[in-house]
């Protein structure tokens, strides 16, 4: 029997991570065969990007609740793809679906590989990175993002453009006061998942606003090594120290007495 040490194991796993993606496109093709019309809310995506496609910018259909951000996406997808290949000409329903396979099994894991790596900081560490590979991919096939991903929803791109302002947002606070370009990519990456999902305010505001928050506190403060509460409020109000243990390290054993 052969034996195949740690990094073969981490080399392998990484390279069937690939595979793992192809379950979307397959999907997107079993859906196609049995839902050839437009489903559910597609009846009004769908004919929404096929107005734009025909440079009718005016048009909009006023039972769409969401910002128009899915249609410019799969404009300039479709329109990269006629430049280069001659096709597709017409958007119809199964081309516009596939802009969201585009989006889920090429875009949002690289994407958020590259946030998986930068919050974990690897440096060719292959097990860690098969490791995160493994996290990014289980993401994309998160059972309501694997079931959309074969329709035509904004759910898709909604999630990809949060990752990415998320990803504009960590270089931002790497590069400080000097990271002019890092500030202007996040607001602009913010701006662009609000026109994909109105409930987005929440991930670029709340959220995001929220990290940020915590990030100038933990640089204006000192760590707190107690972990009783009389002593953490104790030294927080008085010595400007906080507590922030590693989730791992976080229990109630102990720190009531």
């Amino acid at each position: 029997m052969v034996s195949l040490d740690e990094s073969q194991l981490s080399r392998a796993a990484r390279y069937a991570i690939p595979f793992g993606l192809l379950l979307i496109p397959v999907w997107m093709i079993r859906v196609n065969a049995v839902v050839t019309e437009p489903y559910l809310d597609e009846v009004f995506h769908v004919p929404q990007a096929q107005a734009y496609w025909a440079h009718k910018w005016s048009q909009w259909d006023p039972k769409l609740t969401t910002p128009p951000g899915l249609y410019l996406w799969s404009y300039a997808l479709c329109a990269a793809l006629l430049l280069l290949r001659g096709t597709p000409t017409k958007l119809t329903t199964e081309v516009l679906r596939m802009t969201n396979v585009a989006t889920t099994a090429i875009f949002l894991p690289w994407r958020l590989q590259t946030l998986l790596d930068t919050i974990q900081k690897v440096t060719n560490d292959r097990k860690l990175s098969s490791y995160l590979g493994h996290t990014a991919l289980n993401i994309c096939l998160f059972p309501p993002l694997f079931f959309f991903s074969g329709l035509y929803y904004t759910d898709i791109l909604a999630l990809l453009v949060v990752v990415e302002a998320y990803n504009w947002d960590l270089k931002r606070a790497s590069a400080g006061d000097s990271g002019v370009l890092q500030t202007l990519g996040f607001l602009a990456f913010g701006l662009a998942a609000l026109v994909c999902r109105q409930t987005n305010i929440f991930w670029v505001s709340v959220f995001l606003g929220g990290l940020q928050v915590v990030r100038k506190v933990r640089t204006s403060s000192s760590t707190c090594s107690s972990s009783k509460v009389s002593k953490i409020v104790k030294q927080g109000l008085q010595q400007n120290e906080l507590y922030d243990p590693l989730v791992s390290e976080a229990t109630l054993a102990g720190e009531l007495m």
